[in-house]
């Protein structure tokens, strides 16, 4: 079974711990971490070991479309946002998908499903 290493940034702590709790139950992810702010994710996303993020939409300091532009080219990203998805597709970003707030676990599992399909 293919297996993605994943990351999630979302500036608030308590969607972080959230998507903690919905990975442990998905058995295709490996959640090697979670940021509160994007930047300190750069060195592990640079790394190469990265296949998958859960990326906030609006962070703060930095909002997706921009960070996005920083991400390696072969690593997938899902947006997890409260924003309407009309206006994240409209940026032009390619997503493997895009997940409402709040989520269901049950979601966040499909769009994993999504990424292990891409990935093969």
């Amino acid at each position: 079974m293919t297996v993605l290493n994943c990351i999630g940034i979302d500036d608030e702590e308590h969607c972080n711990k959230f998507l903690k709790e919905c990975c442990r139950n998905i058995p295709s992810v490996k959640l090697l971490g979670t940021f509160t702010n994007p930047f300190d994710a750069r060195a592990l996303l640079q790394s190469g070991k990265i296949d998958l993020i859960f990326l906030d939409f609006h962070m703060g300091q930095i909002n997706a479309p921009e960070f996005i532009k920083e991400i390696p080219g072969n690593v997938q990203v899902i947006i997890i946002s409260a924003e309407f998805e009309s206006k994240i597709k409209a940026f032009g970003m390619k997503l493997t998908a895009i997940l409402p707030k709040p989520y269901p676990c049950e979601r966040l599992l499909q769009a994993c499903k999504a990424a292990v399909k891409s990935k093969v």
